[in-house]
């Protein structure tokens, strides 16, 4: 997972027990209103625990698709990054020849 995945995930997760801590210090409230904000917390808190193992998976998921072309196209990574730096190492010396010339 990404930086910006895992923070949401860590973020999530505070949420989802804050909420939980407040629906236990609310349960001896048997008011009506309170009764039926708890229900609609409880709720929210199921989706965003879902979303949470949702986003989860799909960190692992693209870690694994990430690890696997790498280890399927390893070689040419590699030469790829080669062929870039060659590249860059020949060019770089002839552009700033060009440069200091005008």
């Amino acid at each position: 997972m990404n930086g910006t995945t895992e923070h949401l995930v860590r973020e999530f997760k505070t949420v989802i027990r804050n909420a939980e801590d407040l629906i236990k210090a609310t349960a001896g409230d048997s008011t009506d209103a309170t009764r039926e904000k708890r229900a609609r917390l409880a709720g929210a808190v199921l989706v965003a625990r879902e979303t949470c193992q949702r986003l989860e998976e799909q960190g692992r998921n693209r870690w694994r698709a990430a690890s696997r072309q790498w280890e399927e196209n390893a070689l040419w990574f590699l030469f790829a990054g080669f062929a870039a730096g060659t590249l860059l190492g020949y060019l770089a010396p002839e552009l700033r020849r060009r440069l200091r010339s005008k």
